[in-house]
């Protein structure tokens, strides 16, 4: 290694740290005006805020009785949903439109014990009631699905096909042919 080339590595080294006091010097400036950027914007902020509520103060109760989105007419009704008071169908597609609400209660969310009230336990009566009702309809579909199929006259029509070994087959009840057959057996 001579000497030319020591001195360039050294000189480079050098280089290298003058770049980096220059940056460290430039990202400090940067900070700096970053953080007085905030400072500025978080007086303005609380600038505004006391103006928002200066204006709040000064602007007079609103009438709980108005309807929550025209506020013109008193309210007639209110979303189960999200509890909004409306006046009418052109308010409430409006409050559905703009707060993607659906209008539909939500009978499983969760109330807890200081907000529970006898509206509370009507709607939890009721969810019951939709249960019971739901399983005693599918338990009543599944009943009659096993029950015989035939009537009373088809069976004894069967009865006889059988004993003068005729296969008879029924098309099941919905179908046309089923509504068009005129078969009958006469007993005499």
């Amino acid at each position: 290694m001579n000497y030319e080339e020591s001195y360039n590595i050294e000189e480079i080294s050098n280089s290298i740290e003058n770049e980096d006091s220059v940056i460290e010097k430039e990202l400090g400036e940067i900070n700096e005006d970053i953080e007085n950027e905030n400072d500025e914007n978080d007086d303005e902020e609380e600038g505004e805020e006391k103006m928002i509520m200066e204006d709040i103060q000064l602007v007079e109760p609103i009438d709980k009785s108005l309807c929550e989105m025209c506020k013109i007419n008193k309210w007639k009704y209110t979303c189960p949903k999200c509890l909004i008071h409306t006046c009418s169908l052109p308010c409430v597609k409006a409050h559905k439109k703009e707060l993607n609400c659906d209008g539909k209660r939500d009978k499983v969310k969760y109330i807890s014990m200081n907000e529970y009230n006898e509206n509370n336990l009507r709607n939890d009566y009721y969810f019951l009631e939709d249960v019971a009702r739901a399983n005693d309809n599918a338990n009543r579909e599944q009943n009659d699905f096993r029950r015989n199929k035939h009537s009373q006259k088809k069976n004894v029509i069967l009865k006889q096909a059988r004993k003068k070994d005729i296969i008879l087959k029924f098309m099941p009840i919905g179908m046309k042919k089923s509504q068009i057959n005129k078969i009958y057996y006469n007993i005499k």
